[in-house]
């Protein structure tokens, strides 16, 4: 029975040690989350910015998406 008592203060020590890691695995989650979506808005401004370079509207293609108005034909 005593050797239990002497095992209690090193296992909450671990369970606290535990629980800090669990703490700080889920702040690095978030900042990872974070990150990904400042990596994607920088992508597509990267995209955007050089689709206007190019005149390339995006999504459209070179002239942006096809106009379905019929036109008349001149003679």
């Amino acid at each position: 029975m005593a050797r239990r008592g002497e095992l209690g203060a090193p296992a909450e020590e671990l369970a606290k040690q535990l629980q800090e890691v669990r703490d700080e695995r889920e702040e690095l989650v978030i900042a990872e989350r974070v990150l990904n979506r400042l990596v994607a808005q920088d992508r597509a401004a990267a995209e955007a910015a050089a689709a206007r370079r190019s005149g390339v509207r995006p999504g459209g293609g070179a002239g942006g998406a096809a106009d379905p108005t019929p036109r008349r034909e001149s003679r």
